[in-house]
Order: C-alpha cells, then sequence, then structure tokens
C-alpha cells in the first residue's frame, strides 16, 4: 500500500472519529481545498488562504464559540489536493442536523466543451493536482454534502468557468477558539444571527459561465483572487460598520456579487460575475 494510500486510509479514520466524538454538540465545519503548488497561483492562493483563515474563518468561528459550536477546519493545500482526498474527505464527514458545513475551493477550474445545442451546468469544475489532472464538479460536492443533512450547507468554488479542451503538504484538522480577542461582542451577534439563524443550502461560483476569475486583488496579504479578497473586505467592513445593520444570507450574497464585478471591471477592465444559488429560510 503507498504512503498516500495509507495517508488518505488513516484520515478517513480520524474524520470517522471525530464526526463520532461531536455528534451530540453543534459544530461548523470548515473543508478547505487550496492549490498553493500551482507555478502561477500558487503564491496568491496561499496569501488567499491566509485571509480566508483569518479575516473570515476565525471571526466566524470564535462569534459561533460564543453560542455554543464547535468548530473543526479540514484544510489542505500544495499535492493534497487531489480530487481522490476531496471525496475522501466529503464522503465521509460526519454531521449532525444542527451543524454547520462549508466548502471551499480555491484554484483552476473550467466547464466541459460542448457542441450543437447541449446544455451544461452552470457549475464550474474544479482542476484537481496530482500525478494526472482529475476534475470533479463543484454541484457534485455540493449534492453529496447536502446529503449529509446539517443544517446549513454553503459550497464556494474560487475558480474559472470558461470551456476547456479537455478535461507542500496537508494542514489536516485542526481547531480554533479565539473569542473576543478575534470579534467584539456586538458583532459576534450579527455573526451568529447571520450563520446561526438559517436553514438550507448556498452554492456560490466565483465567475458566471464563460468567465474566468480574476486575480491581483491587493490586501495586507498580498495579492490574491478577487473573489476571496473581496470576501475579506467585506468581512471587515460589516465589522466596522457604525449603522450596526444585520447581515443575512441575501444581502451578503448581493454584496460579495456587486462588489467582485466592481472591482474586476474597475482594475482589469474585464467581466466577472460570481454566480450563486440559495435556498435558505429563517429559524424562528
Amino acid at each position: 500500500m503507498s504512503s498516500s494510500i495509507k495517508y488518505s486510509c488513516f484520515f478517513v479514520f480520524i474524520l470517522f472519529v471525530c464526526g463520532f466524538l461531536s455528534s451530540n454538540a453543534q459544530t461548523i465545519y470548515w473543508i478547505t481545498f487550496i492549490d498553493t503548488s500551482d507555478w502561477q497561483l500558487g503564491d496568491d492562493n496561499m496569501n488567499a488562504k491566509r485571509a480566508l483563515e483569518n479575516r473570515f474563518i476565525a471571526k466566524v468561528n470564535a462569534a459561533l464559540e460564543w453560542k455554543g459550536y464547535n468548530s473543526k477546519i479540514y484544510s489542505f493545500i500544495g499535492n493534497d489536493v487531489t480530487a481522490s482526498m476531496c471525496g475522501n474527505v466529503v464522503n465521509n464527514i460526519s454531521c449532525g442536523e444542527k451543524d454547520i458545513v462549508v466548502f471551499y475551493y480555491i484554484g483552476h477550474g473550467g466547464r466541459p466543451q460542448t457542441t450543437g445545442n447541449l446544455t451544461t451546468s452552470p457549475w464550474p469544475e474544479m482542476e484537481f493536482v496530482g500525478n494526472s489532472k482529475k476534475y470533479m464538479s463543484l454541484d457534485v460536492v455540493h449534492q453529496r454534502l447536502k446529503k449529509k443533512k446539517p443544517r446549513l450547507t454553503l459550497t464556494i468554488g474560487m475558480c474559472c468557468n470558461i470551456a476547456k479542451p479537455s478535461h507542500k503538504r496537508a494542514d489536516g484538522l485542526s481547531s480554533q477558539s479565539r473569542y473576543s480577542k478575534i470579534v467584539s461582542k456586538n458583532f459576534a451577534k450579527r455573526i451568529q444571527k447571520w450563520f446561526a439563524s438559517y436553514a438550507g443550502d448556498i452554492q456560490v461560483a466565483a465567475a458566471s459561465a464563460d468567465e474566468l476569475a480574476y486575480g491581483g486583488f491587493k490586501c495586507v496579504e498580498g495579492e490574491m483572487d478577487y473573489f476571496t479578497g473581496t470576501l475579506c473586505m467585506l468581512m471587515d467592513n460589516y465589522a466596522s460598520s457604525v449603522k450596526n445593520e444585520d447581515i443575512t444570507w441575501p444581502r451578503f450574497l448581493k454584496d460579495l456579487t456587486y462588489w467582485t464585478h466592481y472591482h474586476v471591471k474597475q482594475e482589469q477592465n474585464e467581466e466577472q460575475t460570481p454566480y450563486y444559488r440559495i435556498n435558505v429560510v429563517p429559524i424562528r
């Protein structure tokens, strides 16, 4: 048995044990696959990883912990961003009916070429690294996670969505618990209402069908893709807002779509409009 297969089996076992131990507690699961080994995008994607973890994931985790949630992060970078690893994690994660699951991919992607009047899914296919490139549909991942029946499922694919002619290490499992060092009590309450007061599922592609996902957004972490950079910028803006307005999923997705398109248009003179499908209801 190869070392990579042994690692995958061991990781699946860890997922099973962690899922069993946390089955009686509310948990938010983060599954991130970020291609940091690509010769073109690796450095930018590592910057995006740091921004995503420090300015979005950590804040949400800290806020939800006040509400009694555990947080589990399954984070993969470099050569472990493979279709087989993604399939293992998605298929074997165990969650309860009150849990939240968030999947976030950053890397290359595309869509199958078609002929005639054939229509295809609006969702891109993620391009995974490895000995041979393999593709996995963002929609397939979303549907598999939905079948786990968590209270809220959020699936995000930060990759290009244009037709193609063909089709370092893993961070592993970690937890975060930072409380008020990350978010104020006021902002925490707004995040809690945002994440913990909805049921359903949300699916987001960084670019609409036949569009590229652009890089070049400048942040304190360095350059990264416009979609992730805009997402983190919105989080900062929400935190500093004096209006104290509620953050809702419709509002967040509308803001994310508008401002990603705005920045790409203003700075690159190109078109990139995130595409999303939202199917959530407030919990009374």
